[in-house]
């Protein structure tokens, strides 16, 4: 039952509308504060709140996700670009137009799949902080049962 969510009545009490604000912050994170606010609110809040607890460590999880996302991208860009200097100078003899095509691609791949993780990412974040200011304990898909469990044991 990993994806099984337990509502807050379940966890502990209803959380209160600071605790609440506080956990939607760590999720709008994404766009302001970047990693250091869920960083902040985890220790701030440790021992007084778990339902920040939980809510500012799946962020950072997730923060932690992105940047691994990120940084695959920029590994294949690299080896795109390589990739593509290697070839071109493999055939500098016989140059045309489509020695430029490997480059062209890889740029069009990392730019997409840059502005399709930054807008999906953004709309996460704001979507997983709603629901932590109704009061829900929605987890992040990969990164919320490691948060869960760190924070509520079980």
């Amino acid at each position: 039952m990993d994806n099984y969510i337990q509502t807050p009545q379940q966890v502990s009490e209803q959380p209160t509308s600071d605790e609440r604000l506080l956990a939607m912050f760590s999720h709008f994170s994404i766009f302001i504060g970047g990693i250091i606010l869920p960083i902040i609110l985890y220790f701030v809040q440790k021992g007084k709140s778990k339902f920040v607890m939980f809510h500012a460590l799946q962020s950072i999880f997730f923060h932690l996700l992105y940047l691994v996302f990120i940084f695959v991208l920029v590994v294949f860009l690299v080896v795109v670009l390589l990739a593509t200097g290697a070839f071109t100078l493999a055939n500098s003899r016989s140059m045309g137009p489509e020695t430029g095509m490997g480059f062209i691609v890889g740029i069009i791949i990392f730019y997409g799949g840059l502005i399709i993780s930054v807008l999906s990412v953004i709309a996460y974040g704001i979507f997983m902080g709603i629901k932590a200011y109704g009061g829900e304990n929605k987890k992040y898909f990969l990164v919320g049962n490691w948060a869960w469990k760190k924070v509520y044991g079980n």
